[in-house]
């Protein structure tokens, strides 16, 4: 009987190359640990801003995030392209400023461009525009005051509030003096953001030595897990107040405002001082007492759950006539009519396109379509209409 020999490997002829001892098992290719952040010239950086204000977004450098764009850029590169926005294109450069909100960081030399968001820019103005209507109407009784919150009171938008670290931070709205550059109060508006990072950057406006922000207004806003058909569904408006005082950083925050009636607890209180600058209350006292024989400055829960309720009717009205009710519900959070899809009808694309903010391209947030009167009302009247068709189908003989 004979044993089987174990095969064993031939030998190698002398002509060919040695292997080493050990190989790898397997060959990994791996993506760089870092990698390497290219740097924006100054033509680069003009570039940006012009196809930003034309509409085209270019995606970041750095990351792609629905809410931020980050780029970076040197900070002499970054001086050198602003200079030459202001000088040869100056509406550019008026764009820039109003909305891109511009934010820079110099120890990572980091430039942050908000991208545009429908929903966040529609709860912007109409909350900055409640706010206004809110203060002139506290000033009737007070001429003086009301004179000169007329002739000195500036919105400055997004103006940028220069921080201890060099970097800047740009508000959502901001109010200030006409003969200041920095902004005295400062609006910011989450609407995917927490309430503890929209309350952070709040505070940094006002830590440092010499601030000149006084006050900072947070507004994070979502809504409920009510049932979608309920009539009465609001939002949940989480409002924070910052002030700056000399023991250090005061704050207040009214929680959810939609949910217990409207009460004194719940109204957000002002002064008129908050929207003056430090140095002017301190080189012209009398504006102090100004201030203080005007009292408090009351602004309702309502100016913030109706204004937020109006943006979101807004930004999903924008979905419902631009998409079919299928896709509708797969891309808005929040359909806007569950009882629309029944019927397999979709919105009228042709006598509501005109109403949709979409509609008009590069428009400002200040234009007649974003009023609640605008197209809320238009979708208020299309709910409408479609309810009467289907309480019509339900009520019609049943022929069979």
């Amino acid at each position: 009987m004979s044993v089987a020999r174990p095969l064993s490997p031939p030998h190698t002829p002398k002509s060919t190359l040695t292997l080493p001892a050990t190989l790898p098992q397997t060959l990994e290719i791996r993506p760089p640990t870092s990698a390497s952040r290219a740097f924006l010239s100054t033509d680069d950086v003009v570039k940006l801003f012009i196809k930003r204000a034309q509409g085209v977004l270019p995606h970041s450098s750095v990351n792609k995030s629905a809410e931020e764009a980050h780029f970076t850029v040197q900070k002499s590169v970054l001086d050198s392209a602003y200079d030459q926005l202001r000088r040869y294109w100056p509406d550019t450069w008026r764009h820039a400023e109003e909305k891109e909100h511009l934010g820079y960081d110099p120890a990572t030399a980091t430039l942050t461009l908000r991208m545009p968001n429908r929903l966040h820019e529609s709860a912007t103005s109409l909350i900055a525009r409640k706010i206004e209507e809110e203060v002139e109407k506290a000033l009737q009784r007070h001429p003086v005051a009301l004179e000169y919150w007329k002739q000195h009171n500036a919105p400055m938008l997004s103006a940028g509030v220069p921080l201890p670290d060099g970097s800047t931070l740009c508000p959502d709205a901001s109010w200030g003096h006409s003969k200041i550059k920095y902004p005295s109060f400062v609006l910011e508006i989450a609407c995917s953001q927490s309430q503890k990072d929209v309350g952070r950057k709040c505070k940094k406006y006002l830590e440092q030595e010499t601030p000149c922000v006084r006050t900072a207004l947070a507004v994070k806003c979502h809504y409920s897990p009510n049932d979608p058909q309920d009539e009465t569904r609001k939002l949940n408006a989480d409002v924070s107040l910052y002030s700056y005082a000399a023991d250090g950083i005061q704050y207040e925050v009214y929680k959810r405002m939609d949910k217990v009636p409207v009460n004194a607890d719940l109204n957000v209180r002002l002064r008129l001082e908050d929207f003056i600058p430090y140095v002017m209350t301190y080189v012209n006292p009398s504006l102090t007492n100004m201030s203080d024989a005007v009292g408090d400055i009351v602004l309702p829960a309502t100016v913030f759950t109706s204004s937020i309720d109006a943006a979101w009717r807004i930004h999903t009205e924008a979905c419902t006539v631009q998409m079919p009710p299928e896709i509708q519900r797969m891309t808005c959070k929040r359909p806007l009519d569950e009882e629309s899809s029944d019927d397999g009808t979709a919105p009228n694309e042709v006598g509501d396109a005109s109403q949709s903010p979409n509609s008009g391209g590069n428009e400002s947030n200040s234009d007649a379509s974003y009023t609640p009167t605008g197209t809320a009302a238009t979708f208020e009247r299309r709910i409408e209409a479609r309810r009467s068709k289907r309480q019509k189908t339900e009520n019609a003989p049943n022929l069979h």
